[in-house]
C-alpha cells in the first residue's frame, strides 16, 4: 500500500539523485556543463531542501522495509507562505500516472487548481502542470530569502 510521510535522512540521496537525474536535461535547468551538474547541483538541491519551512514528503511502499525501494516519489515544497512554492516532484517512471503525484499534492497542502509558484520547469513537471493552470514558474523565488521582495519578472 502507498503512503505519504516525511521524508527522513536516510531517504536524502534518494531526493536528491533523482532531482537531478530527473531535471538534468530540461532547458530550463541552466548553463552547467555535464560533468559538473552532480557536484555543482547536489550541494545546491541540498541547500534548497534545508531552507526555511521548506517541506520534503516521500510516497512509499508500506510493506517494503528497504529505503530505497520502498519509495515511490517525492514533493518539496514550502507552502508557509502567501502563494505557495513548489520546488520539485517527482514519481518513479514505472508509477507514473497512479495518482502519486496527486497524493503528495495534496499530503503537503499544495491544491492544483489554486495559485502556486513553481521553482525547477522539467519535461515531466511540465506535462503536470496542464492540470495546475492557475502555476506560475520563478526560479528566482528559490534563490532569495522568503522576505525578498524584489521583482521576478
Amino acid at each position: 500500500m502507498i503512503a505519504i510521510r516525511p521524508a527522513a535522512a536516510h531517504d536524502e540521496r534518494f531526493v536528491i539523485a533523482s532531482w537531478l537525474s530527473s531535471w538534468r536535461d530540461a532547458n530550463a535547468a541552466g548553463l552547467i556543463q555535464d560533468e559538473d551538474w552532480f557536484p555543482v547541483m547536489w550541494p545546491q538541491i541540498k541547500k534548497a531542501l534545508a531552507r526555511p519551512d521548506v517541506q520534503t514528503l516521500v510516497a512509499y511502499e508500506t510493506d517494503e522495509a528497504d529505503h530505497v525501494a520502498d519509495l515511490y516519489g517525492f514533493i518539496a515544497a514550502d507552502v508557509v507562505t502567501a502563494t505557495p512554492l513548489l520546488y520539485y516532484v517527482y514519481t518513479k517512471q514505472a508509477y507514473r500516472k497512479m495518482g502519486v503525484a496527486k497524493r503528495l499534492f495534496a499530503a503537503i497542502g499544495l491544491n492544483a487548481s489554486r495559485r502556486f509558484e513553481f521553482v525547477c520547469k522539467a519535461p515531466v513537471p511540465a506535462e503536470l502542470l496542464t492540470k495546475a493552470p492557475l502555476a506560475r514558474w520563478n526560479p528566482a523565488a528559490g534563490r532569495r530569502p522568503k522576505n525578498d521582495n524584489r521583482s521576478t519578472r
